[in-house]
């Protein structure tokens, strides 16, 4: 399964200071074909924190709807992927 480019994030914020660190949120949407299979539509926020210029955390949060369809896609299409679902 590759990911459609360009990936989106249309409500990139402004580095803010959080403790020192400097920290990005993104809100994403990812499209992500793979050949025979209905296209799946993944939407999260992302926050990355530096220290410095380095990332010292990648975080992405789901909201429970988007975890519950990630879920329900790779249960009925995982299999074609390689991917296993428990």
């Amino acid at each position: 399964m590759t990911p459609i480019y360009p990936r989106t994030a249309p409500n990139a914020s402004y580095p803010s200071e959080l403790g020192g660190r400097s920290t990005t949120r993104f809100q994403c949407i990812f499209v992500y074909r793979a050949a025979g299979l209905p296209a799946f539509v993944l939407e999260l926020k992302e926050i990355v924190r530096f220290e410095g210029d380095r990332i010292c955390r990648l975080e992405d949060q789901y909201q429970p709807a988007m975890v519950q369809s990630i879920s329900a896609y790779l249960k009925e299409h995982g299999g074609k992927l390689g991917i296993s679902a428990d």
